[in-house]
C-alpha cells in the first residue's frame, strides 16, 4: 500500500507493533532456556574430586555461550571461566590444576564444574552464570566439605584403682562427637575429659581420657567418634580382663602404714634437730650482725668525726678568710669615713665662703639652698658661666630656682634621684651680682590682711610636693597655732582663724615629710604672711567697764561714810594731836580704835584693786582717784 495512502494514526500503530516485536524476540529466546544447579547440598570427602552440577534446558548447545564459576564470599571468588570468543577456559585464582569444565558436554547442556582433591576450605556456595548476546542465566550449588579419620585406643596404665585409657584421633571435619561405650553398648558412667583441636587446615583431632575400675564395665570397652555431616562414624576397641586391674595386698596396706609411720618420726626428728640448728644459727647470726653492726656504727662515727672535723676546718679557715676580708673592708670603710670627713670639712668650708655671696631668693615660697657652685667668678660679655646647685635631701625637690640678688632669673622642675642641677648663664653687661639657687616652699595666702577683733581670715597653704606631705601646720610667729595632717589627693590646706585682740602678727605655714620610722625627712616653711588687727575689742571694753563701776561705787561708798564719821574723825586728829603732849589713857584708847578703822579701809580697798588686777583691768585702777592716799591722810591728819 503506498505510504501517502496510509492514515497517520495507522502508521503509529505500525511503528509501536515493530519496536514490541524487536523487544520481545530476546525475551522470548531467554524464556526457551532455563539452567539449574543442585537443589541440594553437595557433600564431599577431603582429598577427593567432586562435580558441582549446572545443567542447561533444553539439552542444546549455541553458537556462542560463555559459562562462568564463582563463588560466594566476602565478594565473587572467581572459581573457573569460559568464554566462547578465542575459546579461552581459564581456572580461577587459586585453584589452578584443580578446576576442570566437560567441554565436550557442552552440546547436551553440561556445563557442571569439576573440583580436584577437595579441602575444607572449599565449602560454601558456588553461582554458575551461562551468558550469550541476547540473555544470561544463573544457577546456584552448595557445596558442604567432611573428613573422617582412624580412631585409636592407648593403654596409658593404672591411675589408682583403674586403668587410664586414651583415645585419639585426628583430621576430622566438621567438629565430631565421642563417646565411650561397654558392654551392652551403654555409656561409661565414670569421668570424661575430652579435649578438641583444630589445625591450620581447619580440621579437628580429638584426644579424650578416661580411666576405667574393675568391677564395673568389664570386657570390652570402645571410643566411638562420629561426623554428623556424613553421618558415618569411626571407632575402636579394647578387651580388659580381671587380670590387668591393680589389686592391694593386705601386707603392702601394712607396709604403707609402716613406712608412713616412719616417714612422720623421721621428719618429726628432722624438724627438731632443723629447728635447733636453725636457733643456734639464729643466734650465731644475730651476735654476728650485733658485732658487725657495732663495727659498722664505729666506722660511721668515725667518718662522722672526720667529716665534722673536715667541716670545722673548713669553717674555721672560710671563718678566718672571712675575718680577714672584712678587717680589710673595715680598714676600707675607716679610710673612706675619713676622705669623706676631710670632703665634709671642705665642704663646710666652700659653703661659709659661698654663704657670704649668696643671698636669699625674693621669689615667693623660695628657701636657699645648700650650696652654689660658679665655674667661674669673673666673665666678659659673651662669655657661658655654668652655675650648679646641689641639692641635699632625701626627697626630690619639686622645683630649682637661680636667683641673681634676690630676684629668679631661671628654674627647673626637680627630678627623682637627681641631686645637681646645671644653669648656664649668658654673660652680659648687666650679669655682675650675687648669685644663689632655692628651693619651692610653700604658699600662704590670707582671705584678708586687716581684721577686727571676733572676724574669722581663712588661712590656705598650698604644698607643691611630688612626695605627699605627712603634715601640714601653720605658725604665728614662729609658733605653732594649727595642724593638719596631709593627704595624696589635696595641694592646698585651710585654716579658719578666729582674730583676737592680740592676733597681729607674721602668719606662715609649712609641712613635714616623714619616712617609715616617723622622722622627719624633709620639711619647708612658707614666707611669712602679716596679719594687722584694728578697732576696740568689745570683750574687752566691758571687762574694763564693768570692774571700773564696781570700783567707783565701793569709792563713793567709803567716801559717804566717812563724811558721817567726821566728828569722830576730828577726835582722833585732837587725840593724835594730845600724843606728844602727855594725853591721857582715854584718848589712847581712841586713838587705838582710829589706827584700827584706818587699816580697815586700806584693806577693803587692796581687795578691790587685786579683783581688778585678776580681771586683767589694770587700767581701771588707775584711773581711780587716790583714794589709799586721802585715807592715810585722813588717818594721820595730814591732809
Amino acid at each position: 500500500i503506498p505510504a501517502w495512502g496510509v492514515p497517520m494514526a495507522t502508521r503509529w500503530r505500525l511503528c509501536v507493533c515493530s519496536l514490541g516485536i524487536l523487544l520481545l524476540v530476546p525475551c522470548s529466546l531467554s524464556e526457551e532456556f532455563s539452567l539449574a544447579g543442585s537443589l541440594h547440598p553437595v557433600v564431599e570427602v577431603v582429598g577427593q574430586d567432586v562435580v558441582l552440577p549446572c545443567q542447561l534446558s533444553p539439552q542444546a548447545g549455541l553458537p556462542s555461550m560463555d559459562v562462568q564459576w564463582r563463588k560466594a564470599g566476602p565478594g565473587f571468588i572467581l572459581v573457573h571461566e569460559y568464554m566462547h570468543e578465542g575459546t579461552q577456559d581459564l581456572p580461577g585464582e587459586g585453584y589452578q590444576t584443580r578446576t576442570e569444565l566437560f567441554l565436550q558436554d557442552f552440546s547436551s547442556g553440561n556445563v557442571s564444574l569439576k573440583l580436584k582433591r577437595v579441602q575444607v576450605a572449599d565449602t560454601g556456595t558456588y553461582h554458575c552464570f551461562v551468558r550469550n548476546p541476547q540473555w544470561t542465566l544463573e544457577a546456584t550449588t552448595e557445596l558442604q566439605v567432611a573428613a573422617v579419620a582412624p580412631v585409636f585406643i592407648d593403654v596409658l596404665g593404672p591411675r589408682g584403682q583403674g586403668i587410664g585409657l586414651a583415645c585419639r584421633s585426628a583430621g576430622w571435619f566438621p567438629k565430631p562427637e565421642l563417646q565411650w561405650v561397654g558392654k551392652n553398648w551403654q555409656n561409661l558412667a565414670m569421668e570424661i575429659v575430652t579435649n578438641m583441636t583444630q589445625n591450620v587446615e581447619n580440621l579437628y583431632s580429638v584426644v579424650s581420657h578416661v580411666t576405667v575400675t574393675e568391677g564395673e564395665d568389664n570386657g570390652d570397652i570402645s571410643c566411638i567418634v562420629q561426623n554428623g555431616l556424613l553421618e558415618t562414624e569411626r571407632q575402636s576397641a579394647i578387651h580388659l580382663s580381671g587380670d590387668v586391674f591393680p589389686h592391694v595386698s593386705p601386707w603392702l596396706a601394712a607396709f604403707w602404714v609402716l613406712f608412713t609411720l616412719v616417714l612422720i618420726a623421721a621428719g618429726a626428728c628432722a624438724y627438731a634437730g632443723y629447728t635447733a640448728k636453725q636457733k643456734a644459727s639464729q643466734k650465731k647470726r644475730s651476735k654476728e650482725e650485733s658485732l658487725l653492726n657495732l663495727a659498722n656504727e664505729k666506722k660511721t662515727r668515725e667518718a662522722e668525726c672526720q667529716e665534722l672535723h673536715e667541716t670545722l676546718d673548713a669553717e674555721r679557715k672560710a671563718f678566718e678568710s672571712e675575718r680577714q676580708e672584712l678587717r680589710k673592708t673595715i680598714a676600707s670603710k675607716e679610710k673612706k669615713i675619713k676622705e669623706l670627713e676631710e670632703e665634709r670639712q671642705e665642704l663646710r668650708k666652700t659653703i661659709a665662703m659661698s654663704s657670704s655671696s649668696q643671698e636669699i631668693c625674693s621669689v615667693p615660697g623660695a628657701l636657699p639652698s645648700p650650696i652654689l657652685y660658679q665655674r667661674r667668678t669673673f666673665a666678659r660679655p659673651g662669655d657661658s658661666v655654668q652655675l650648679t646647685c646641689s641639692v641635699f635631701s632625701r626627697t626630690p625637690a619639686t622645683r630649682v630656682i637661680f636667683c641673681k640678688d634676690g630676684e629668679e632669673v631661671s628654674s627647673q622642675t626637680g627630678l627623682v634621684g637627681k641631686l645637681t642641677y646645671d644653669y648656664d648663664l649668658v654673660v652680659s653687661g648687666h650679669s655682675s651680682g650675687n648669685y644663689s639657687c632655692a628651693l619651692r616652699a610653700p604658699t600662704l595666702y590670707l582671705s584678708q590682711t586687716s581684721a577686727q577683733p571676733g572676724d574669722s581670715v581663712q588661712l590656705q597653704c598650698s604644698v607643691l610636693s611630688q612626695i605627699p606631705a605627712t603634715r601640714v601646720v601653720f605658725y604665728k610667729d614662729g609658733e605653732e597655732v594649727s595642724s593638719q595632717m596631709g593627704s595624696e589627693e589635696k595641694v592646698t590646706y585651710d585654716y579658719y582663724h578666729m582674730v583676737s585682740r592680740d592676733g597681729t602678727g607674721n602668719y606662715s605655714c609649712g609641712y613635714e615629710i616623714k619616712d617609715s620610722d616617723n622622722q622627719v625627712i624633709r620639711s619647708l616653711l612658707s614666707p611669712a604672711q602679716r596679719l594687722s588687727v584694728t578697732g576696740l575689742d568689745l570683750k574687752l571694753l566691758f571687762g574694763i567697764t564693768i570692774p571700773a563701776i564696781v570700783v567707783l561705787a565701793v569709792v563713793l561708798y567709803l567716801l559717804g561714810k566717812k563724811v558721817v564719821s567726821l566728828p569722830r574723825d576730828q577726835r582722833c586728829l585732837s587725840g593724835l594731836s594730845g600724843k606728844h603732849q602727855g594725853s591721857t589713857t582715854p584718848q589712847r584708847r581712841d586713838t587705838d580704835i582710829c589706827e584700827h578703822r584706818c587699816a580697815s579701809g586700806q584693806m577693803s580697798l587692796m581687795l578691790h584693786l587685786l579683783k581688778c588686777r585678776t580681771r586683767q583691768c589694770a587700767a581701771a585702777s588707775q584711773n581711780l582717784p587716790d583714794s589709799e592716799g586721802i585715807v592715810e591722810c585722813m588717818c594721820q591728819g595730814s591732809g
